[in-house]
């Protein structure tokens, strides 16, 4: 098996894990008042609204990764420079360090984050790869767009995600 196939296949595997630690907690779809343990709230946010401790830093066995608000605000990232909203609603430019040239990313992992989403349930997030006639983020930025999907009708809406490249 060649590096590729096992980092990818390894990488399959932790959001799988990830994935079923969230349902055993109850913290995947749920929109519960308790705060999920690893996460603290914060008295200068709005409630509702979790942040890392300070005294965290996120680890990354990415080359980047961000955790982006639905106001487009980064929450946390590694390698990240920033992250932004640049359309209401849903279109987000993730500002990538330097040394990773956002044009040679070949994919990238999202997930939405729906503890800090309050829209609707069925909510995506998609990466927009470097398109000569899609011109939301320029320089060395990732775009994502988020949408709803509600009763068959597909929309953009304001979700907060995660972004890993790989």
């Amino acid at each position: 098996m060649t590096f590729g196939r096992k980092a990818i296949l390894g990488v399959a595997f932790a959001l799988i894990a990830a994935t079923a630690a969230a349902l055993a907690t109850g913290a995947l779809g749920s929109r519960s008042a308790a705060t999920p343990p690893d996460l603290v709230r914060t008295s200068t946010k709005p409630a509702g609204f979790a942040t890392l401790p300070l005294s965290k830093k996120p680890k990354c066995k990415m080359r980047a990764c961000a955790w982006v608000n639905k106001d487009g605000t980064l929450i946390a990232g590694v390698n990240v420079v920033g992250a932004t909203r640049v359309s209401d609603p849903g279109v987000y430019c993730v500002e990538l360090k330097s040394s990773i040239r956002a044009p040679e990313v070949a994919f990238v992992l999202l997930s939405v984050d729906y503890f800090n989403t309050a829209t609707a349930t069925n909510v995506t997030a998609q990466w927009y790869s470097a398109d000569p006639g899609f011109f939301y983020c320029n320089g060395n930025n990732i775009t994502v767009k988020t949408y709803a999907n509600e009763g068959g009708t597909s929309a953009t809406v304001n979700a907060a995600f995660v972004i890993g490249v790989p």
